[in-house]
């Protein structure tokens, strides 16, 4: 091996990479307390480099559903479980989502409870923005809500552990 190839070879390495640079290291369980600290600092400096001063906080379940969102899923598993009968994974969706169906109303609330707390902010009420986890369900509500009212939220993209 001659000096290029062999320069070429180590530059290509993975203990070359930086290790910010280096996505395998970095998701390592060893690096698990720095990721967190980094998941604590990234909001800070964007509330901090948008001056936000005030949030409320909107966090809930990622599977309750509105109504309509809701109605379709139960609708869409209904047609697959009459083309696939004996489909015991279908089934247990199937019931699932049904038993989501008691909780649609939360939804609302939720998303009336961020377009009005968002109005209500527009309005020369204390400067707060939504925060949510920036999931689907009651978190997706609380988005809605102040998009709703014409004005920004903040959805964390957070990852349950």
């Amino acid at each position: 091996m001659n000096k290029k190839e062999m320069t070429l070879k180590l530059i290509h390495a993975r203990a070359y990479k930086k290790a910010y640079a280096d996505n395998s290291f970095m998701s390592g369980p060893e690096l698990r307390p720095l990721r967190l600290q980094l998941e604590l600092l990234k909001p800070e400096v964007y509330l901090k480099k948008y001056n936000i001063q005030s949030t409320i906080v909107l966090f809930g379940s990622a599977r309750i559903c509105s109504k309509e969102d809701g109605v379709a899923k139960v609708k869409e598993l209904q047609k697959k479980l009459k083309e696939n009968p004996k489909n015991k994974s279908l089934k247990i969706k199937l019931e699932e989502a049904k038993a989501v169906s008691k909780y649609y109303k939360y939804y609302d609330i939720a998303r009336d409870f961020a377009r009005l707390a968002s109005e209500k902010s527009c309005l020369g009420g204390p400067k707060s923005v939504i925060v949510t986890g920036g999931g689907p369900g009651i978190m997706e509500a609380g988005n809605r809500g102040a998009y709703d009212a014409g004005v920004k939220s903040i959805g964390l993209n957070i990852t349950l552990p």
